[in-house]
């Protein structure tokens, strides 16, 4: 793909009004599961497709993160 960012990574979803939502998509083959840890919390990712994209959905702002996989 010509700019994979325009699809992996995080992306704004919804409005940054009162309700602010994001959302971290992933291309992870192999994994068997991956989480986005903010702020030392840990949100699980949905497996969208069996060959490796995750995704999750994030309520607020969007804020630094990293990614926890399990292969």
């Amino acid at each position: 793909h010509r700019d994979p960012f325009r699809i992996l990574g995080p992306h704004q979803t919804q409005g940054a009004g009162e309700d602010p939502r994001w959302e971290v998509r992933a291309w992870l083959p192999f994994a068997l599961e991956a989480s986005v840890v903010m702020e030392g919390a840990a949100t699980p990712m949905e497996l969208q497709h069996p060959e490796g994209f995750f995704s999750v959905s994030l309520k607020g702002r969007r804020c630094p993160y990293r990614l926890r996989v399990a292969y």
